[in-house]
């Protein structure tokens, strides 16, 4: 990503105001040093990769603007231990969060309509998970070696299907 639309300070990402964003393939991956991420209120995607097996990042403050979190965007973020999703927010891509290994809870939004296979796959930290009524189905593998977790914590809309596999 061009250095003129961001700034890392002591651990702290920063995304400028005005980016609308993050190309897929063309964020943060492996970047070591960041530990927090503030997204700028306008930003509407997070592209695939964009903080992929950023081990240290602890939290990210996403904006009200957010829709769309692609595939891999936090694949590997092994000490990402809360995250708070916007109520505008309408897709979590394949793998999403995989190995997040500190995630403890989640609430999915009723703006969610679609949430792809192994999105959270390997949090196993993982217990207790609130899906809004907007979404219709959980695809295979979304929970998969989600130890901690048990079907009776996963609340979500009457018509909710379960994919047999999507804790496997």
């Amino acid at each position: 990503m061009d250095n003129t639309l961001y700034s890392i300070q002591n651990g702290v990402l920063s995304i400028n105001e005005g980016t609308n964003q993050i190309p897929d393939g063309k964020g943060f991956p492996g970047n070591m040093s960041i530990n927090k991420v503030i997204l700028p209120e306008g930003l509407e995607s997070i592209g695939y990769d964009a903080f992929r097996y950023c081990k240290n990042l602890e939290s990210i403050e996403f904006p009200s603007s957010l829709k769309y979190i692609n595939h891999n965007a936090f694949n590997g973020c092994e000490k990402l231990s809360r995250v708070v999703f916007p109520a505008g927010l309408e897709k979590i891509g394949a793998f999403a969060f995989q190995d997040c290994k500190q995630l403890e809870e989640i609430i999915i939004p009723d703006s969610v309509t679609e949430i792809m296979g192994g999105a959270f796959q390997g949090c196993c930290k993982l217990a207790k998970v609130s899906i809004g009524c907007g979404v219709k189905r959980i695809q295979r593998s979304t929970f998969k070696d989600c130890k901690s977790l048990s079907r009776d914590e996963i609340k979500g809309s009457d018509d909710l299907f379960i994919d047999f596999s999507a804790f496997l």
